[in-house]
């Protein structure tokens, strides 16, 4: 089971570049996200066809839910042959004090064709669900 508040994508099809399906809210009630004890971005790949996608994933944070005026703040690039394998494929430190706003991902497609589906979600390193 993944806690919905920290999900960020659940097994979304990703066929070329697109945001995530769902957006994080850093506070109120996860006002001390990233300070403290490590909160990791942890990406799961589904990738029944093998397909060799290098993928770059943006953090991306705004002060409202409508993500106007989103800026980056993390940028980690997964390679082809990591996607191609499947599994998962990220767990990686968020930056210290993402404490206000909300947060999105970018899946940002280098390579082409892509046809897998991701799940991303916040939790303890290495975690693959709520």
């Amino acid at each position: 089971m993944i806690d919905a508040e920290a999900r960020f994508s659940d097994r979304q099809a990703l066929t070329a570049t697109a945001v995530s399906n769902d957006i994080i809210e850093f506070e109120p009630h996860n006002h001390d996200i990233g300070a403290g004890e490590a909160v990791f971005l942890n990406v799961i790949v589904a990738n029944p066809d093998k397909t060799a996608a290098t993928l770059n994933v943006h953090l991306q944070v705004a002060p409202g839910e409508d993500m106007a005026g989103a800026e980056d703040v993390a940028i980690w690039e997964i390679p082809a042959e990591v996607i191609a394998k499947g599994g998962p494929v990220l767990s990686a430190s968020l930056p210290a004090k993402l404490s206000r706003g909300y947060g999105r991902l970018n899946y940002v497609m280098t390579t082409f064709p892509a046809n897998f589906t991701v799940t991303a979600l916040l939790g303890q390193q290495g975690q693959t669900n709520g």
